[in-house]
Parts: C-alpha cells; structure tokens; sequence
C-alpha cells in the first residue's frame, strides 16, 4: 500500500487519473497475492502439526493439502493480470514524466509484452 501510495504522489503531476488507476491496479493484485499466500499458510500449518495427519488421515490430508497449492497457483495466475495491467500504466507514466529516466518507463512496458509472448 505505501509503495503504490509513493508512485501516485510521485507521478500525479503527469496525469492523476491515470497514476490513481495505476495505484489501484497496484493495490488489487497486492490483494490476490495476499489472498494466494494465505493459502501457502494454510498448507504450512497443516504439514506442520501432528494432530492434522491422525485428525484427517494421509489420504484426505493429501488432498486438501493439493487444493490449497492449486487454490495458490489459480490466484497467483489470476494476480498476474492487473500486475501486468500495473506495469504497463507505470511504465507509460514514468515515459511521459521527463524526471525518471525514459529508458525505466519502455524497460518496465517492455518486460510486461515479453511476459505475454
């Protein structure tokens, strides 16, 4: 929240609405990625404590355990798509700016297109 709350003071001057639609952008993917890691947690605690393997068995562990990975790798894929939106606003905003180097900005916009490919 802080860094996206940094890039939309940085770069307001250039254009509010568009640095304001980037931050939110920025904030819902910091959102499913927050989500996604949750899931990670989840599988942590229950590979970690004992009484899950006696409470549950190995079988249906094993298969919760699967589902919170997959549940994992679902949000992280679907996170990608406003991180990739992010990047490309941000990349055309720091572009348009004059006090970031240009270079950062078509790197930034750059990295999102070979991504895609």
């Amino acid at each position: 929240m802080v860094i996206a709350w940094a890039l939309y003071v940085l770069l307001a001057p250039v254009n509010r609405s568009l640095s304001l639609l980037t931050a939110w952008f920025q904030l819902v993917y910091a959102a499913i990625a927050l989500s996604g890691v949750l899931n990670l947690v989840a599988v942590y605690h229950l590979l970690h404590t004992p009484d899950y393997l006696t409470l549950f068995g190995s079988g249906p562990l094993h298969a919760q355990v699967l589902l919170l990975l997959n549940s994992f790798r679902y949000a992280w894929t679907l996170g990608l798509v406003p991180f990739g939106v992010h990047l490309v606003l941000l990349g055309y905003l720091i572009y348009r700016s004059g006090y970031i180097p240009r270079i950062v900005g078509i790197l930034l916009a750059q990295s999102q297109s070979c991504n895609a490919i």
